[in-house]
């Protein structure tokens, strides 16, 4: 049996593996990572970018797009793609596939049994994500909560909830991601305007909490069968309006930055670390295996950190922080998530692992959306590859698509899709993710420095949209 203390470890590991390991995802760089470890993975996705024809140089990818020779008008989402006829003699054409997913859902489940695949993810975990379970998990382990309460929103006043939690309240659905079903209410008319929200939604059940004021850091968990690896704060860039429409909701996910996750005091690190092993130990207990995230906010004035949503699935933070973990010399957690499931004897030097994964990193990651609230087209294209700006312009360098391939600071890669021409996106659907060394984030205001501005104006300029 072998014992994993290096990426050289774990490569041995697979050396002679066999199995058909194949990562299912909207793009295909959503999925890159495995195969830097794995023979044979393969990738199957749902669209056809402008970076396809490079990973599939690398790495063997189905598109379902690319095989209809035509945009899908689907959900873009992994159950939508494997309910598709040709991905499905696709995946059957293979021996015993097992499927790497970012979140298992019942009707992915129920898709992957009736064809008898393989599941790579916790299937039987899909309310692990419940605002209130999450609450109840942190009174079980001891851990401190910000102040708030379940309750149905129906029978509330915010003259009631101000009194109780101050001036700011934050409202959260119990079942919602991505800050699509939080709303931050400073006056009675946000009150008003969050309760009509949550009315629409089908749900009065929500829970209520005093707002924080600070940064809002997250941390990538792994539980493991020799215990939970995780990884130092990376920042999150959220709610950035230049890529973005803020009516989508408050706390909307646009990115993180690794560039400054070692700016973070260390008393402030060991308090997460803290939540990360009990929360990771608890999870455990339960049954669950592989990968976990959790969101935070600082509490500047009280230098306390607030775990304010746990993620029971793959995180936004894939596949970068695998890159990441791969120019900084660190063991991807990815990996150990996929031996949980394939069910890989090994040993493990934890704390060698743990000490690896905490090492500070450099990278960072910014996706920008559909901000019209319509539907839009582009009517002009960019190559995928590597970028930098002059005199005021995009200059296209070179083909790529890895962070690792980025030769300094003045340049960017353009990732993640990039879009042919005259494709269609729905109201906040991503277009494109960037992908540089460099700081974007002001450190004092959280939002985009200027470089990173200019960089977001220019794209979406040159890719000139349309409604």
């Amino acid at each position: 049996m072998r014992k994993i203390g290096s990426m050289e470890d774990l490569k041995g590991i697979f050396k002679n593996f066999n199995k058909s390991v194949i990562g299912i995802g909207v793009t295909a760089f959503n999925r890159l990572g495995p195969e830097k470890f794995i023979p044979g993975y393969q990738i199957v996705c749902l669209s056809h970018g402008r970076d396809l024809d490079l990973i599939k140089s690398k790495v063997k990818v189905f598109s379902a797009e690319e095989s209809e020779g035509r945009h899908l008008n689907i959900g873009r989402n992994s159950s939508s793609l494997i309910g598709l006829e040709n991905v499905k003699e696709f995946l059957n054409s293979l021996e015993n596939p097992h499927l790497l997913f970012y979140k298992v859902t019942k009707k992915t489940e129920k898709i992957c049994d009736e064809e008898g695949w393989d599941i790579i993810g916790n299937s039987i975990y899909e309310g692990m994500d419940n605002k209130a379970f999450l609450r109840e998990i942190l009174d079980k382990c001891g851990l401190r909560k910000i102040p708030g309460e379940v309750c149905d929103l129906r029978g509330k006043d915010y003259p009631e909830l101000r009194k109780r939690y101050g001036n700011k309240i934050v409202i959260q659905l119990l079942k919602s991601g991505g800050g699509k079903g939080t709303f931050f209410v400073r006056s009675p008319e946000d009150f008003e305007r969050a309760k009509g929200k949550v009315l629409e939604k089908g749900s009065s059940e929500v829970v209520v909490a005093k707002f924080i004021e600070g940064p809002s850091p997250s941390l990538t968990g792994c539980v493991t069968m020799h215990g939970i690896i995780y990884t130092n704060l990376q920042y999150q860039l959220l709610d950035i309006p230049e890529v973005m429409n803020p009516k989508v909701g408050n706390g909307v996910f646009c990115g993180h930055e690794w560039t400054s996750s070692d700016d973070f005091p260390p008393g402030i690190q060991r308090q997460a670390y803290e939540y990360a092993e009990k929360i990771g130990e608890y999870l455990k207990g339960m049954g669950y295996k592989g990968i976990f995230g959790l969101d935070m906010v600082i509490d500047s004035k009280e230098n306390r950190i607030y775990v304010t949503e746990l993620n029971p699935r793959l995180l936004g933070s894939f596949p970068l922080i695998t890159m990441v973990h791969l120019r900084n010399s660190e063991t991807p957690l990815i990996m150990f998530h996929i031996m949980e499931f394939l069910g890989i004897d090994y040993e493990m030097d934890l704390e060698k692992i743990n000490e690896l994964v905490k090492k500070p990193k450099t990278g960072t990651q910014l996706i920008l959306y559909n901000k019209w609230g319509k539907v839009v087209r582009n009517r002009a294209s960019l190559r995928a590859g590597f970028y930098s700006v002059k005199d005021g312009k995009l200059v296209y360098r070179r083909p790529g698509y890895r962070l690792e391939d980025l030769r300094g600071e003045d340049e960017f890669l353009l990732a993640d899709d990039p879009p042919f021409k005259n494709t269609p996106f729905r109201p906040h659907e991503r277009i494109v993710r960037i992908v540089t060394l460099k700081r974007i984030m002001d450190k004092k205001t959280c939002r985009l420095n200027h470089w990173a501005k200019k960089v977001v104006g220019l794209i979406y300029m040159e890719l000139d949209f349309t409604s």
